[in-house]
């Protein structure tokens, strides 16, 4: 079963109980554009208890919100009890929710085109708040007023330029004057959650026109003051032209770590970034440790493209063995393309990457440690030293089996031999 149909199979239990259930929110959005939903949310007049009764796995993950998840043939569906939320005092969680019907529901969802509901059993779909006229004008509308949507969740500001740039889609005037008017609440969102939705926005089919909306809107500097005029100076226009036509011609992009090295290299070419904010940064958006210290490691090789002719194929190798170092081709390329320059250089680069087999770039080692104290060594640095030049002539090609390195090591550190012990 596809998740689609797990998901009718769920609807259609509800509904052999005699409970409403439909398909809400973006999977009945992306059906009706023609698009792949990523997963299927479901609404009901179900209360929890009463789904918890109905269906054997579920786990509880916001029952004071009328919210179950249902684990059903292998996939966990979302559930919700149709609702109406109270007030909302800290731009996040409503402080109270009272159950209600479909329309009730539906009014209080962010955008009209996130606000329709599909019955997939009478193919029935339900639009209280005109969603399907803004999908069709191709339109990010809030329902309701728009100050009062933003104020309720902050995140919504983001979210509006985000659905923009996935579906192509215009904000509505009104949408967009709240969305520039509030733009400084965004402060008070955690960094995981603009974490998330910056990074939709950068792998979305348009990350250049997420970047230009982000700044228009006056909410980039306050999610990285490091690309503001302030931080930047007279190299402003300069880098904010050039991160724009990169991401423009880049995109959709790879994964998340390209874009920020793509916002992060020309910062760091200027010295505007060191290691230190770079690790700020990854602080301030939540990012995994690992994410960061990848990127202060390609941002430190990057330069050694340019030198890359004058590098032996020892060496040559070991730097194109560097985690992500297929991401940092792909930024020298677009680079090359921008400064319509070094192109022959780019070309050469990928020729010898695509030359290089895994096994060329990573040898099984010859001789370990146990090895050298067979040959009269004694631990220590020497080691390092050995086993890091034995690899050296691994990679240039001129030793590849057990004797060769053995008479290898004879000729070259006898000496040091008598010196370990």
């Amino acid at each position: 079963m596809t998740s689609y149909q797990k998901a009718i199979a769920l609807i259609r239990i509800l509904k052999n109980k005699g409970y409403t259930a439909f398909l809400c929110g973006g999977c009945v959005r992306d059906f009706l554009l023609q698009r792949t939903p990523k997963d299927y949310d479901i609404v009901t007049n179900a209360t929890t208890s009463e789904l918890q009764a109905l269906f054997r796995h579920t786990v509880l993950v916001g029952v004071q919100f009328g919210v179950i998840k249902v684990i059903y043939e292998n996939e966990i569906f979302e559930i919700a009890t149709f609702r109406q939320d109270g007030a909302y005092v800290d731009g996040r969680r409503p402080v109270s929710v009272t159950f209600g019907d479909a329309e009730q529901d539906a009014l209080r969802r962010d955008f009209t085109i996130n606000g329709l509901f599909h019955d997939p059993v009478q193919n029935i779909t339900y639009d209280y708040v005109h969603g399907q006229e803004d999908l069709r004008r191709r339109i990010i509308r809030t329902i309701g007023i728009p100050k009062e949507r933003f104020q309720e969740d902050y995140l919504r500001l983001m979210r509006a330029i985000r659905f923009a740039c996935q579906l192509n889609f215009e904000i509505e005037p009104n949408t967009w004057h709240a969305v520039v008017q509030l733009h400084d609440a965004i402060q008070y969102v955690s960094g995981e959650r603009i974490r998330d939705e910056f990074m939709a926005m950068m792998l979305s089919a348009n990350p250049s026109r997420a970047l230009a909306l982000l700044s228009q809107s006056k909410m980039l500097p306050l999610i990285m003051p490091e690309l503001s005029q302030d931080s930047l100076g007279e190299k402003f226009a300069e880098i904010e032209h050039n991160i724009f036509w990169i991401l423009e011609l880049a995109g959709p992009l790879l994964n998340f770590e390209l874009a920020l090295l793509i916002l992060l290299h020309p910062l760091k070419k200027y010295g505007i970034v060191n290691n230190v904010s770079i690790e700020k940064i990854g602080i301030r958006l939540c990012l995994p440790k690992k994410i960061v210290e990848s990127l202060n490691l390609l941002l430190e090789h990057y330069p050694k493209l340019a030198e890359i002719t004058q590098l032996s194929q020892a060496q040559l190798k070991r730097w194109m063995r560097i985690p992500g170092f297929p991401i940092l081709l792909e930024l020298y390329g677009w680079e090359c393309i921008l400064d319509q320059q070094q192109w022959g250089l780019y070309q050469y680069c990928c020729s010898k990457f695509q030359t290089f087999t895994d096994t060329d770039l990573h040898p099984v080692p010859i001789l370990r440690g146990h090895d050298l104290m067979q040959l009269g060594f004694t631990p220590g640095p020497i080691f390092h030293k050995i086993l890091t030049s034995l690899e050296d002539q691994q990679l240039e090609g001129k030793i590849n089996t057990y004797p060769q390195a053995i008479e290898w090591i004879k000729i070259h550190f006898e000496g040091e031999k008598i010196e370990s012990t």
